[in-house]
């Protein structure tokens, strides 16, 4: 017997189009097959079906719901939430937002789903959003998480089958459009013929999109010419390389097309040492947007006092906790004093690892002071500067011991000089 899937099984439907059902079912019953309307999914994607419409996108809310769940927010850090929310704009609606162009009302229920998450809230429960959206999705070469918008993601996705048009000439799929939208010996600008609708029209239209963002198709691509005979013949002395013309993107310095800097200052360093939710941490903290006694007064949270939880003199803010704080300047004192730290600033950028090893203890002792400062309000622990320097060279240590590929030196060594590891 042959496996596989045959005319007459099961899984076949007869569909219908510009017919009743009856014409369908009589049609159906001598193949043995089920009659069937549209829309219908075939591969997770949805035929027939109008994509302008939101309610034919739910597949991809649910799914981003069911990852994205608020029990979930519970249980991780803000590291694992940003983490988790970075993977399923990679991997979940990929697949839908290279074929169509969402609605907007598609894509503020997803980026309503992320911002709920990201912050630890959902099904009702209010968070505080400490950093706004726009920041979020910002690249962290710009200042941002690096998380990245959902629109920016569409329509980078969108654009790419135009790259795909104008240089993948040899393919059938652009044999194909070019022959039912007749764009032989047309301008380069024209994509589709606008008579003709379809997902290809849509696909075209995306230009209207981009120029609300201020780019026009002549900011994206640029033809590369190489033998224009009527161009040489007009500017003299221009002499072309050999070959044929081709596509240039002019967003890139390769010329090539990439989804990633279409979609696109280093505040902080990002490196693979510290921790995602550390890192995120002082991301935060260098914006001011930790829920020191001051933030959580401005955002009208009651019962809260404005005097810093350690010395009760001063107002309490990101700055004052982290840094300013006579509590702090224990701490940093020590951290200075062990460490070197002053004359090994001269030197830092000299070698990669030792940088990387004074990042992680500017970024440990930030941790530890929050986390000391948490536990003086919550849980009434008060922690001593001394306590407060051993946990950094613990945590460190840690960090640098378990997420480095090499790390040739032991704790003594560590203890006596950290900055000094490589």
């Amino acid at each position: 017997m042959k496996k596989g899937v045959r005319q007459g099984d099961p899984l076949s439907s007869v569909f219908g189009i510009g017919v009743d059902e009856q014409e369908v079912l009589r049609g159906a019953a001598p193949l043995g097959c089920k009659p069937d309307s549209l829309p219908f999914t075939y591969l997770g994607v949805p035929v027939g079906a109008n994509m302008k419409f939101k309610k034919h996108w739910k597949p991809v809310i649910d799914r981003f719901y069911a990852k994205l769940s608020p029990w979930k927010a519970k249980t991780l850090s803000f590291g694992g939430r940003l983490t988790l929310s970075k993977a399923v704009l990679g991997s979940l609606p990929s697949y839908f937002m290279s074929i169509f162009v969402s609605p907007t009302g598609v894509l503020e229920s997803l980026e309503k789903i992320r911002r709920q998450f990201l912050w630890g809230g959902g099904d009702n429960k209010y968070k505080i959003p400490w950093v706004s959206w726009g920041k979020v999705v910002t690249s962290k070469e710009k200042g941002g998480l690096g998380l990245g918008s959902l629109r920016a993601f569409n329509l980078a996705m969108i654009v790419k089958w135009w790259w795909g048009l104008k240089n993948n000439k040899s393919t059938l799929w652009r044999r194909v459009i070019t022959g039912i939208h007749n764009l032989h010996n047309k301008p380069a600008k024209t994509l589709a013929k606008k008579t003709i609708p379809g997902i290809w029209s849509n696909i075209a239209g995306v230009i209207q999109e981009l120029q609300k963002d201020g780019l026009s198709f002549d900011d994206i691509f640029k033809k590369q010419i190489r033998s224009f005979h009527s161009l040489l013949n007009a500017i003299g002395g221009f002499r072309p390389t050999p070959g044929i013309d081709f596509w240039k993107c002019a967003l890139t310095d390769d010329g090539n097309y990439h989804v990633e800097p279409a979609n696109d200052e280093v505040i902080i360093p990002w490196i693979h040492e510290i921790p995602i939710k550390v890192s995120a941490f002082v991301w935060r903290a260098n914006l001011g947007r930790i829920p020191s006694n001051n933030a959580l007064i401005r955002r009208g949270v009651p019962g809260v006092e404005d005097r810093c939880s350690w010395c009760s003199k001063e107002n309490e803010d990101a700055a004052h906790i982290l840094l300013h704080c006579p509590m702090e300047d224990s701490v940093w004192e020590l951290i200075q004093v062990i460490g070197d730290l002053i004359s090994f600033v001269k030197k830092w950028g000299s070698n990669k690892k030792r940088r990387n090893n004074l990042i992680s203890v500017c970024f440990g002792t930030l941790w530890l002071l929050w986390k000391s400062r948490c536990d003086l309000l919550f849980k009434n622990v008060r922690t001593s500067p001394l306590r407060i320097l051993d946990g950094v060279k613990s945590t460190v240590y840690s960090w640098l011991k378990h997420r480095r590929a090499s790390c040739n030196y032991g704790w003594n060594e560590w203890c006596s000089c950290p900055l000094s590891c490589v």
